[in-house]
């Protein structure tokens, strides 16, 4: 059995098969109708068969970690694989069109998990601001807000919008989706920099976050402001696999109360006054 390092709660693998198995046949949408992937109908067309191929691709990975016939730690490049490959050569090129068309397929392939992450880049800016950031850091960071998440591309829906809990092999599938979400960034972007905050969002200011177990300033900076919204969001606008959905003030009570241990506490503390002044704004307003 392999085990993950790190804090409380991690969950066990079965031990490695061999490096020869596969989640899914690689297909190239985008290479499938060259000379015509310029026209608007092919590039839905190779949108649309690169969201059937990931989903296929998820649920097999899924079901075959299940089995124990795919340990993720012994052969992380193959998740990573089969998921940026799956796009052929339109995430071998970066920009703005390559940046397009993956968070088409996320938006495609899972709204809740599109719209989350253009919230949490809106938050991640305004906190930024707050701290003093400007220009093309807000750029960059409002980048790695939008592409967060887009390695759950390589969870299977039916774990994303699993009813209640989640069992270890599916709490592992989740975890592992930064360091996908880092590849698609890398892929897309091409700015490593912006990768690298993708990477570490989901670390904690106590060293007890993943994929890297870094601590405090260890942390990018950005990847703390990501840390913050990302939460935020994710416990007023909910998951099926998370504890029930909270108030705003609730939300707020929580980063204020993990401030120090799962927050940057100066990071924690703007955004608790951001907060404050935001509904205190919204009162104003009030007949």
């Amino acid at each position: 059995m392999v085990r993950r390092g790190g804090g409380s709660g991690e969950a066990a693998h079965p031990e490695h098969r061999g490096s020869s198995w596969h989640p899914h046949p690689r297909r190239d949408p985008a290479g499938s109708s060259r000379g015509e992937g310029d026209t608007p109908g092919a590039q839905a067309a190779a949108v649309e068969d690169t969201v059937f191929m990931v989903r296929e691709s998820a649920a097999t990975l899924a079901e075959a970690a299940a089995a124990g016939r795919f340990d993720l730690l012994d052969e992380p490049a193959a998740l990573e694989s089969y998921t940026v490959r799956t796009f052929g050569d339109s995430l071998r090129r970066t920009g703005p069109a390559a940046i397009r068309q993956l968070l088409t397929v996320l938006a495609l392939y899972d709204d809740l998990t599109y719209r989350h992450s253009r919230r949490v880049a809106a938050l991640a800016c305004r906190l930024a601001r707050r701290v003093g950031w400007r220009g093309e850091s807000l750029r960059l960071l409002n980048l790695a807000g939008i592409l967060h998440d887009t390695g759950k591309l390589a969870v299977d829906p039916r774990i994303l919008h699993k009813p209640g809990r989640l069992d270890a092999e599916e709490w592992e599938l989740i975890r592992r989706h930064p360091l996908v979400s880092e590849q698609l960034a890398r892929r897309v972007a091409g700015v490593p920099t912006v990768a690298a905050w993708v990477r570490s969002h989901h670390e904690r200011w106590d060293g007890g976050g993943y994929p890297d177990g870094l601590a405090g300033p260890a942390i990018p900076p950005a990847a703390r402001i990501l840390a913050v919204a990302d939460a935020f969001d994710a416990m007023v606008g909910g998951r099926p696999y998370h504890r029930q959905v909270i108030t705003v003030d609730m939300a707020v009570a929580e980063i204020e109360r993990n401030a120090g241990r799962q927050f940057d506490p100066y990071l924690a503390e703007v955004f608790v006054g951001m907060m404050a002044t935001a509904r205190d704004a919204a009162a104003g307003l009030e007949p």
